[in-house]
């Protein structure tokens, strides 16, 4: 078993490649979670085991509920939920809650559909199980979750994998685009990335040199 101080983390071989090129070379590990929320709880409950960082940060691209964020925007989030884990969809989806039955182990404290994230941010974010295919659908997720502001397809299992182990977690996510908007060609992954490698640089440096 190997061990080290933060563990970054990407949903994709896009984003981790674009990380890579970008000279994310203060980060002392950069590992792939997957994609969606199966394979990235599955996946950070392993590299959790295997590698014991004090800290974690999930870094990548997500969607802006709000038309009025810049993409390339940078959010840090507070809080993310989870949508889609429940019964029926559309506007006749309901959660587990709203059925009676907790999403998660009766160990955890957390009883409902959010996690808090013990940092200084100020964006409650999203997880979902797809992304949002037009703003119908966005409509339908913010009457769920009014105070959500951006969604992404990772947070909440990655939150849960670092919460069993007890471990830190931070989130920051670059804007790449407004949600439900579907023509890549308005898409600012690129963008997206090298500011929020910037971020983490950041914050890691903060870190190390605190």
């Amino acid at each position: 078993m190997t061990s080290c101080s933060t563990l970054c983390l990407v949903p994709s071989v896009i984003e981790y490649r674009l990380a890579q090129g970008l000279q994310m070379g203060i980060a002392e590990r950069l590992e792939i979670c997957g994609i969606g929320v199966i394979a990235s709880a599955i996946r950070t409950a392993r590299l959790l085991e295997e590698f014991r960082p004090r800290q974690v940060v999930l870094l990548g691209i997500a969607g802006t509920y709000d038309a009025n964020r810049v993409l390339g925007d940078v959010i840090q989030a507070n809080q993310v939920s989870i949508d889609g884990i429940g019964a029926g969809e559309g506007s006749d989806f309901k959660s587990l809650g709203d059925i009676n039955l907790s999403p998660l182990p009766t160990h955890i404290s957390t009883i409902d559909d959010t996690i808090e994230l013990e940092i200084s941010g100020d964006v409650h974010l999203l997880t979902v199980c797809n992304a949002a295919a037009s703003l119908r659908q966005v409509e339908n997720r913010l009457r769920r979750f009014p105070t959500a502001s951006v969604e992404d397809m990772e947070g909440y299992a990655v939150a849960l994998a670092c919460k069993l182990a007890e471990t830190k977690l931070i989130i920051i996510r670059g804007i790449s685009n407004l949600a439900g908007v579907r023509d890549f060609s308005q898409w600012k992954i690129d963008l997206a990335m090298e500011q929020c490698v910037k971020r983490v640089n950041q914050l890691l440096k903060e870190t190390r040199d605190a």
